[in-house]
């Protein structure tokens, strides 16, 4: 029984100077992956990362993924999230994932994701869905949500959504 292995790893760094001295910017990067080949299958992954900052705005984001391949089945995974930060000072952070699967028996799929601003005076709002779906032999069904907040120096309030379906 013979496997094969793929390995790859680059990292980059960067600074920009400019005639002023206040106005540099440095970029960091790194990518990694790695894919594994076998009489049984394959599976592979991917991960990523970078970030930049400046004089007026930072920002930072991470990125990784997988998938696997057998006789019977087939599956993917992934997610995404970050940050950044305005020159007036709001942040905004973010992320995301999902999966999915597919077998002899069906498939499913599901995601995952948020975002939330915070403003320099204080504010701040957040919003999240999220998302699931399976069709089978004997039928689908399939759900979503959504829910957001919002809170500031005179409250804070609050909304959620939320639907399913079912067919035979």
């Amino acid at each position: 029984m013979k496997s094969t292995i793929f390995l790859a790893s680059i990292v980059i760094v960067a600074t920009i100077t400019t005639p002023h001295a206040l106005a540099q910017r440095a970029a960091v990067g790194t990518q990694r992956a790695a894919v594994v080949v076998g009489p049984r299958g394959a599976a592979s992954s991917r991960s990523s990362s970078a970030a930049v900052s400046g004089p007026y705005a930072a920002a930072a984001s991470r990125s990784t993924s997988a998938a696997v391949a057998g006789p019977n089945r087939v599956a993917v995974a992934g997610a995404k999230g970050g940050a950044y930060t305005t020159q007036r000072g709001t942040t905004v952070t973010y992320g995301k994932a999902g999966a999915a699967a597919a077998g002899p028996y069906g498939t499913r799929v599901g995601s995952v994701g948020g975002v939330q601003v915070q403003t320099a005076t204080g504010r701040t709002y957040t919003k999240t869905s999220g998302g699931a779906a399976a069709v089978g032999p004997y039928g689908a069904a399939g759900r979503s949500s959504n829910s957001a907040a919002v809170t500031g120096p005179y409250g804070a309030t609050s909304v959620r959504r939320s639907t399913a379906a079912v067919r035979r």
